[in-house]
């Protein structure tokens, strides 16, 4: 190594255990770390044990190269063919290899994944109405409960709730919002649109309301529905202006558009979800 880095080489450093096949019992991958201590440099894996997982593993333990035999008949002449993959067997490693490359990350600090987000309203928990409550009446612990979906307030905020006055009846199943641990209530803003004319004003039906009760003859001319179809909520056509979008960018990965009828493209990644 003194020698290479004189010369100024690159060079990998191949960890192997030269037995045909090796047992994997003496093949010892823990051994890459120490490889890579004492090389100072990148270190890569030769294998001669049967099959595919060993080579995956090494790359798992930090191997940047895997060096493998293949051939094309296992009965041919010499030890090398009895302990070396076929081409299909070599392109499974290398699959392989590949999952596992895609998912080693960091040890950088954890953070959640956009597919995380988009799961975490189903599969997360927010807080409900355990029993009906009337509004003004005083919210203890017994009347509250922790359900799906996540859309509500997180069930870490239960607390702040317990003792404050309900600013609304609520049936039991009624998610809870971090409004309601607001004192002053919400009320409709004019937001820029998209449609002909000046502003309007926007307002969001989240899924429980729009599921339960028709609200076309309540809402302003612009509506925004989350979660639920428009027919969910709307007994007739109306002269609404309905906003419809998605998630489209996953940060860092790629972009996901649920209206172009085309493939996407480095030139042309996505088409706006909005109309």
């Amino acid at each position: 190594m003194a020698l290479l880095r004189k010369r100024a080489a690159r060079f990998v450093l191949l960890h192997c255990n030269s037995t045909y096949p090796a047992p994997f019992k003496d093949i010892n991958l823990a051994y890459l770390k120490r490889l890579a201590e004492l090389g100072g440099c990148l270190v890569g894996y030769s294998g001669h044990e049967r099959d595919v997982y060993v080579a995956v593993a090494a790359v798992a333990n930090g191997a940047k190269v895997v060096e493998k035999h293949f051939t094309l008949d296992r009965s041919m002449e010499g030890n090398d063919h009895r302990v070396s993959l076929l081409p299909g067997e070599f392109a499974r490693m290398v699959q392989g290899i590949r999952q596992v490359e895609a998912a080693l990350g960091s040890g950088a600090e954890r953070k959640i994944t956009q597919g995380e987000m988009m799961n975490r309203e189903t599969l997360a928990k927010s807080v409900v109405a355990k029993e009906r409550i009337e509004a003004g009446q005083t919210i203890t612990a017994p009347m509250l409960d922790v359900k799906s979906p996540g859309n509500g307030l997180q069930p870490n905020r239960l607390h702040e709730l317990v003792g404050r006055k309900a600013r609304r009846r609520m049936e039991p199943g009624a998610l809870f919002f971090p409004s309601d641990l607001q004192d002053a209530a919400a009320t409709p803003r004019t937001t820029a649109s998209s449609a002909p004319g000046a502003s309007r004003s926007a307002t969001t039906i989240p899924p429980p309301a729009a599921r339960h009760q028709p609200v076309a003859d309540r809402v302003p001319p612009e509506l925004q529905g989350h979660g639920a179809r428009p027919q969910a909520f709307l007994d007739e056509p109306a002269d609404l202006h309905v906003v419809v979008h998605s998630p489209e960018l996953f940060a860092g990965d790629h972009v996901l558009d649920l209206c172009s009828r085309t493939t996407p493209t480095a030139s042309n990644p996505s088409a706006s979800c909005s109309g």
